[in-house]
C-alpha cells in the first residue's frame, strides 16, 4: 500500500472522528493510535493530518475557555495544554492558533473601552440636567474610562500576552491594525490623565 493511500485512510478516520470541530473521546484516541500503527505512519505526516483536521476544534476550546472576560485559569490552562496533546497539534500551530484567539478577545475588549471612553467624553462635555451633579458626571466618566483600560491590561497579563525583557515589557499580540489608532492614542491618553489625577488626589 502505498504512503498516499495509508495517509488517505488515516486522514478518512480522523475525520470521521474529530472532524467538525469535534473533540475525539479516549476510545477513540486508542482506535487512531492502533490504527497509526498499523499503517506506519511518519511523525510529520500524522502531524500535517492532525493539524488539518483538530485545529478548528483546538481553536473552539480556546474561545470556550477565554469566556467573556478572556481570562483563563490555570486549571483550564492545563486542561488546553492536555487537549493539545490528544490532538496531536505541535507547540507551533498551537500558540499561533491561542495568540490569534487572544488577539480576536482583545480587539472585542478594545472596541468596547474604545466605546466607553467616548461615552464617557461625551458625558463630560453635555451641560448637567437639573438636580445632576456635573462633578458626579465628570467622576463617573473618569472610572469609565479606567475601568476600560484596565480591563484590556488585566486581560493581557492574564493571558500571557506580554513577555518582560530587561526593563521593556514586549507584547505578543497589539491592536495594531485591527482598532482605529487615534482612538487608541485617545484612550492611552485619557488613562494616563486619569492615572496621575489620582496619584495627586
Amino acid at each position: 500500500v502505498t504512503e498516499r493511500y495509508r495517509s488517505d485512510a488515516y486522514r478518512a478516520r480522523l475525520t470521521e472522528k474529530a472532524g467538525d470541530g469535534k473533540i475525539p473521546s479516549e476510545a477513540d484516541d486508542d482506535l487512531l493510535a492502533s490504527l497509526r500503527a498499523f499503517l506506519d505512519l511518519d511523525d510529520a505526516t500524522v502531524e500535517t493530518i492532525h493539524v488539518d483536521i483538530c485545529a478548528a476544534a483546538y481553536a473552539s476550546s480556546v474561545r470556550e475557555t477565554m469566556g467573556s472576560s478572556g481570562i483563563i485559569l490555570d486549571e483550564y490552562r492545563e486542561g488546553l495544554e492536555k487537549l493539545q496533546t490528544r490532538l496531536r497539534i505541535p507547540d507551533s500551530v498551537a500558540e499561533e492558533i491561542y495568540l490569534g484567539e487572544a488577539r480576536r478577545k482583545l480587539k472585542e475588549l478594545g472596541d468596547k473601552a474604545v466605546e466607553s471612553m467616548m461615552e464617557a467624553m461625551k458625558k463630560e462635555t453635555e451641560a448637567p440636567k437639573e438636580g445632576e451633579d456635573a462633578g458626579k458626571m465628570n467622576m463617573d466618566a473618569r472610572v469609565a474610562i479606567t475601568a476600560a483600560a484596565t480591563q484590556l491590561v488585566d486581560f493581557a497579563r492574564a493571558a500571557k500576552l506580554t513577555i518582560e525583557e530587561g526593563d521593556q515589557v514586549i507584547a505578543k499580540v497589539n491592536l495594531r491594525g485591527i482598532t482605529d489608532p487615534k482612538s487608541l492614542k485617545e484612550l492611552y491618553k485619557q488613562f494616563l490623565v486619569e492615572c496621575f489625577q489620582s496619584q495627586g488626589e
